[in-house]
Formats: structure tokens, sequence, C-alpha cells
């Protein structure tokens, strides 16, 4: 099953599921299940003008219909997150709709958006988080954290979402790994600063426990996508930090990526970009990006 999760509000979220959930074709609704709150389904289906009728457990959308679980009001991305995690099995997909990160206040606890969740949650610490677009995929060493603690980076962190990302079924026919530098122009031998040496130490590693695999590194970030496998479909890049991979790959995909997280015990996926609450409601958001995720997520399904 593909379980999805409808995030916070105000958002597009909504929105752009059920768009893209009516654009896909008919025999693959019934790998679909929502959760979310009725009224936030309720007010997002008025502003589309979508005909529809609530039931017990599903949802009837024009000729469409989807299973469903009724989430409370309060907290609605945790509420309908939490309610997902305790059905989903390893062989279903999580879909979760964009939320922001004032959403992710559990008991005492904030969590800095849907990968530190899940590290806490599972007791996973090597989760890695990765971006696959229509032509390539990245990964990000280090999730949502302030520039200032970049340099506190180590060669193990880096060894461990590169196993990670080696050891997930969905990159399983990679070959080609390229790193960035953390310092521009890789620290030009030194002259602006040696913290890339910790790069080149991951990559011996690695070289040795994946011999037949080849890992390129460190390159500058700036010019990494001109390199000869960035674009391959065989091939998978990892930058150091979040702005610096998410610049390079937002403009090259646009809205076209799947935000996915690896080393669950299944697969979760989500939209490349925001709630964007001041157009929520109002029948204008672009949802090709979550067009995207659903077929990725369907091809999962179907084992394409």
């Amino acid at each position: 099953m593909i379980l999805v999760t409808q995030g916070s509000r105000p958002s597009i979220g909504l929105e752009v599921f059920f768009k893209s959930f009516l654009s896909i074709e008919k025999l693959y609704q019934s790998h679909f299940k929502l959760f979310a709150c009725k009224s936030d389904v309720e007010k997002t289906l008025s502003s589309l003008n979508i005909p529809y009728s609530i039931e017990k457990d599903s949802l009837k959308l024009s000729t469409r219909s989807i299973n469903t679980n009724w989430v409370e009001d309060s907290k609605p991305t945790l509420n309908s997150l939490l309610s997902a995690l305790s059905e989903i099995s390893s062989t279903d997909t999580l879909v979760t709709l964009p939320s922001d990160k004032k959403s992710f206040q559990h008991g005492e606890t904030n969590y800095s958006g849907y990968t530190q969740f899940f590290r806490y949650h599972f007791k996973k610490e090597n989760l890695c988080m990765v971006f696959k677009g229509r032509e390539n995929s990245i990964g990000l060493i280090t999730d949502h954290i302030a520039l200032k603690d970049v340099p506190s980076i180590s060669s193990e962190l880096i060894i461990k979402r590169a196993q990670t990302m080696l050891e997930s079924s969905l990159y399983k026919s990679t070959q080609s790994i390229l790193f960035s530098g953390l310092n521009p122009h890789c620290g030009e031998d030194g002259l602006i600063g040696s913290e890339d040496s910790v790069v080149t130490e991951a990559l011996h590693e690695l070289e040795k426990a994946y011999p037949s695999k080849k890992f390129i590194g460190p390159l500058p970030a700036d010019t990494i996508w001109k390199h000869d496998s960035f674009s391959k479909s065989d091939s998978f890049t990892f930058f150091m930090y979040h702005d610096q991979g998410l610049g390079v790959f937002k403009t090259k995909n646009k809205l076209i990526g799947a935000n996915i997280t690896l080393g669950l015990d299944f697969l979760r996926m989500s939209v490349d970009h925001g709630t964007a609450p001041d157009i929520a409601y109002k029948n204008s958001a672009d949802y090709s990006g979550c067009l995207f995720v659903l077929k990725e997520a369907i091809k999962r399904e179907i084992g394409q």
C-alpha cells in the first residue's frame, strides 16, 4: 500500500495530492490510503470544486475512491503520521505531504522535520536524506543544521550516510558516487581550509569496503554538476549540507523531485517543496511535483 499523510495546515498539501490522485490511472487507486482530518479534506475539496462524499473508511471523489483513516483535528501532521506508522509494513510506501517545522512538537520534544522525527522515533541514527529527480539523485550528509555546525562533519558520518544509500534497494544499481567538498574549491590545497581531508579519508575507506563501486571526490560543490557522471542514471551525488545540494538540485529539477528517507524499514517519500500557506485553499498550486512522487511510489508498488 501507499500510505499518504496530510501534513500541516494551512497548506497546499491536500490540494496537490487530490489533483495528482485524480490524474493517475484509475487502476492504481486501490493502492492508496489517506490519513487525514475530515475538516481539512472538506475545506480543500470545496475550494477545488470537486464533488465528494465521505464514508466511514473511504472518500469518494467524482468517479474515484480512496481508502481513508480519519484522524483527530488537533495536530494533523503528527496525528496522521502516527496513525499511518501504526499500520505500515516493510513492503508499504509512506508519502508525507509537506509540513512546517513547528508541526513536529511531540510531547516536550521539537523535531526539525520528518527525518529527525524518524531518527528518534525508530532509534535509527543512520537515516539518509535523498532527493530524486527525473535524471539524477543527490544525498545530504547532514540534515537541517545551521551552517556554523557544518565543520563538525566527520569521515565516519560520511561513511555511514554512503553505506545507507549503497545498501538500499532503491540504489542497488548505483556505480559511481560523487562527493562535494566542504570548502569552496575544496580548500585550494589547504589555502582556504583543511576540512576536506575528512572527505578524502571517507572515500579511501569506502573504496576498501565497496571495491566494485567508483567513489569520486571531493569535488567543488559549485561545479560538480558539470562532471560527466553527475546526470548518469547509475550515479549518485553526495553534498555535505542542505543548501549546498538543494540549490543545484532545485535549479535543475524545479518542483519535480521526490524527498526520500533511506534507512527505514519502509520507503518514505515526500514532495520537494513546502506548505505555501499563502496560496492554501486558492486552487492555484502546481501539483506536478506531487504527481511525480505518486508515480514514483506506484512504480515501487508494482515492482517496476
